[in-house]
């Protein structure tokens, strides 16, 4: 396996280069987007890091498909969300109920394949919201 390492000598990169120096130039705008604000800086300023707000692009949520398999790695459209109430329901006796919501956008299949296990299913895998 091909590594890079970083040493008091500079960084050593998989095909045995060393960068020794530090990359010199000017930077004359840094944008933001989702989990990172503060405006565009063109000179000086402050860039805030925050966790992205549930449903934007970059978030995660524990859902599936409605009504179809899951493929690892595979995008899909809209989502049905899961969330589980507690404490246990009497009937169960191990989670509560759950709840299903759609949320748009495109979603990224996080989990491991699953099948279709029955119709009026949704819920699975982690999803990661793409765009």
């Amino acid at each position: 396996m091909a590594t890079t390492k970083i040493g008091s000598s500079g960084v050593t990169f998989p095909d045995a280069t060393t960068q020794s120096t530090a990359a010199t130039g000017t930077v004359t705008s840094v944008a933001t987007g989702n989990g990172l604000s503060g405006g565009t800086i063109t000179t000086s300023g402050t860039l805030t890091v925050a966790c992205p707000t549930f449903a934007s692009v970059g978030s995660y949520c524990f859902g599936g498909a409605l009504n179809q398999a899951m493929t690892a790695g595979s995008n899909y459209g809209s989502i049905q969300t899961t969330t589980l109430s507690m404490p246990a329901s009497s009937n169960s006796g191990v989670g509560g109920d759950c709840t299903y919501g759609t949320v748009s956008g495109t979603w990224k299949c996080m989990g491991a394949t699953w099948a279709l296990p029955s119709t009026n299913y949704a819920g699975g895998t982690v999803m990661c919201r793409v765009s």
